[in-house]
């Protein structure tokens, strides 16, 4: 298993298979009860709330080599890529910030005043975090963890 593409990596039991996606009951490596510290802990899928984690499941991606050998009851790692993290920055912070910056500069170069283009700047920082939400929730229904074993 080649854990360096992932940024966090569980052992876990599944409890049901559907299609290409499974569930999985996560078994908490050394004893921990938290997910704190987390770079996932707000996107990871789980069906469980607050930080304590013990009884966490969560939906898996099961790729196509992996699809005969995953069965109910059957114990599987399961990975999230390590871009998943640096992907919600660039679209959270940059995407809209650079939409700002450019509206603000044409407007500039437009020969709007500084308000017209600060005020073009915040609506358009608004329709892209706008556009990431309505996004988002298109993507939020794929499983953010992949079976690697």
């Amino acid at each position: 298993m080649d854990d360096s593409r992932y940024s966090v990596v569980h052992r876990g039991r599944v409890e049901e298979v559907r299609g290409s996606t499974a569930r999985v009951s996560v078994v908490m490596e050394d004893g921990a009860r938290s997910c704190a510290g987390c770079a996932l802990v707000h996107k990871c899928g789980s069906d469980t709330s607050g930080s304590d984690k013990a009884g966490m499941v969560v939906d898996a991606f099961i790729p196509a080599g992996f699809v005969s050998s995953v069965s109910e009851g059957g114990t599987v790692s399961i990975g999230a890529r390590k871009n998943t993290v640096l992907t919600s920055i660039l679209l959270l912070v940059v995407l809209p910030l650079a939409s700002m910056i450019c509206v603000m500069a044409v407007c500039l170069a437009a020969g709007l005043g500084d308000g017209a283009a600060g005020g073009a700047g915040l609506v358009a920082i608004a329709l892209a975090f706008a556009a990431l939400f309505i996004w988002g929730k298109k993507v939020s229904r794929h499983p953010v963890w992949i079976i690697i074993e």
